[in-house]
């Protein structure tokens, strides 16, 4: 593997194959040799039965022949025995030519062992919740209400001292002292639960963070359920435990999968913001100019007020023209939540073209821009679907270097339920050759150093991710993208 290719899979995924239709290893990329059921120099070449067990070998060659098959891509997850041990992936099989003679996939896969084995301690401990009452890491109550509703601990267990810095004597005093740790909304919505469970069949839970006496915050878990004791209905028991570092260590997971994709995304930001000193530059000496002429007393007071007012203009449009830049390159290269949510795909689309412009420096470009009045609601990440525009706005732009006349038409339209971008260009088109594999990873027809061979590849993955459709139409006299994404309704919500 050569060094672009390493810094690529660094960003993206923790290995990845490429396999004929027999299952025979073609291609290996692996960001670690102990990621791999043995040395990379042992495979290639091989097959899957000639590495994996018969049972595991059969699932994979299964899989690869659906893809092949249907020509869509499945998702995977699997575990296999590595030197580090058994190690989980998560991934997906995708095909590689796009047409009826394909007979390659390629599997990319994350190595998910650590999430796996969390995901799988958190059960443990729900698990516990339901059958001890006691531990070093829980909290025993029952509590007892009265007919104001108003609740009393008739048992704490001393774990509470550990848990809140409170003793079950303070709690037994005042069970309010518990409240004390407790924001006043989660609060309100804890009382309720416990005053539910006395009445109810299935057992009640609650989730939340508390800040303890020495303001330390912790993550708690309450589970809660009726307690029948002769004719009384208004006892309930349960267990409060400490998750805070499960649920630390699922947060700093999903940290980590933000910081991938927000690295992803500034990669594909690449050679376009290379350039930013020089747009930024130009206006800059605008405005310099500006204020030297207006330092200096007689020619200012020479100056007619028309031309006075010409050179504000001036330094007014170079201020404006930086705002543009440094605005798009930080709405662009923010860190992406990777929370799924509604969002106006004009929006997106604008504002990505604000940044283009802003930073192309092409002037021979003519970007021209076409949408119905009506809005394109869709549901996903606005910011993964940001990187689709711009991936596909700076291909049409190298196509486009050297041509004076050059025109890129962007257009966002309805079709039925969908929303359709589409992006043109009057360049040269993409040779025959390479359109079978356009959408391949790492394969790229431009010149070494000027492209990575992961930008469709990323594109294809984000637009499939949004249960839309990619695809393209080219000829001699250029290329035109579209993106099919589903609209989202309202009543979806």
């Amino acid at each position: 593997m050569n060094l672009r290719e390493d810094a690529i899979l660094n960003l993206v995924q923790d290995v990845v194959f490429e396999f004929d239709r027999k299952g025979t290893y073609r291609g290996i990329w692996a960001k670690e040799e102990s990621l791999l059921a043995k040395p990379r120099e042992e495979m290639l070449g091989k097959t899957i039965s000639d590495i994996l067990p018969q049972e595991q070998a059969q699932f994979y060659v299964q899989k690869i022949g659906e893809v092949l098959k249907n020509q869509k891509s499945v998702e995977i997850n699997y575990n296999i025995d590595t030197p580090r041990g058994t190690t989980y992936f998560s991934g997906a099989i995708y095909p590689l030519n796009y047409n009826e003679a394909g007979d390659t996939v390629v599997l990319y896969a994350q190595d998910v062992t650590e999430h796996v084995r969390l995901r799988e301690a958190f059960k443990d401990q729900q698990s516990r919740l339901n059958t001890i009452l006691e531990s070093t890491h829980s909290l025993g109550f029952e509590c007892e209400f009265d007919d104001n509703n108003e609740f009393k601990f008739n048992y704490v267990s001393s774990q509470s001292n550990d848990i809140f810095g409170v003793s079950p004597e303070e709690l037994y005093q005042n069970p309010k002292n518990l409240l004390r740790f407790v924001d006043e909304d989660q609060a309100a919505v804890l009382i309720e639960v416990l005053r539910q469970a006395q009445t109810s069949e299935a057992k009640l839970e609650w989730e939340g963070k508390v800040v303890i006496a020495d303001g330390e915050e912790k993550w708690l878990h309450l589970q809660a359920s009726p307690k029948a004791l002769g004719d009384k209905k208004n006892i309930v028991q349960g267990l409060v435990l400490d998750i805070t570092k499960t649920k630390n260590q699922a947060l700093e997971f999903e940290e980590k999968q933000k910081m991938v994709n927000h690295q992803i995304k500034l990669a594909s930001l690449g050679e376009l913001a290379a350039g930013v000193g020089h747009e930024i530059n130009n206006p800059l000496a605008v405005i310099s100019n500006v204020i030297e002429k207006f330092q200096d007393k007689d020619l200012i007071l020479s100056l007619t007020e028309q031309k006075y007012n010409w050179l504000l203009k001036m330094a007014k449009d170079a201020s404006r023209r930086i705002a543009t830049i440094t605005d798009g390159l930080r709405t662009f290269s923010r860190t992406d939540s990777t929370e799924l949510e509604p969002f106006r795909l004009n929006d997106t689309l604008q504002s990505t073209l604000d940044l283009i412009e802003g930073l192309s420096g092409h002037k021979y470009i003519d970007i021209r821009f076409k949408q119905e009045q009506k809005d394109c609601l869709v549901y996903g990440n606005s910011g993964r679907v940001d990187q689709v525009i711009m991936n596909l706005l700076s291909n049409s732009i190298d196509a486009l270097e050297g041509k004076e006349d050059g025109v890129i038409e962007v257009e966002l339209q309805h079709r039925g339920d969908c929303c359709v971008l589409s992006v043109k260009d009057n360049g040269g088109g993409i040779p025959e050759e390479h359109r079978a594999k356009i959408f391949d990873p790492f394969y790229t027809s431009k010149d070494i150093g000027k492209g990575t061979g992961i930008g469709l590849s990323l594109a294809h993955s984000i637009v499939i991710e949004h249960e839309g459709e990619i695809s393209f139409q080219t000829s001699e006299k250029g290329t035109a993208f579209f993106v099919e994404l589903p609209l989202h309704s309202p009543e979806d919500d």
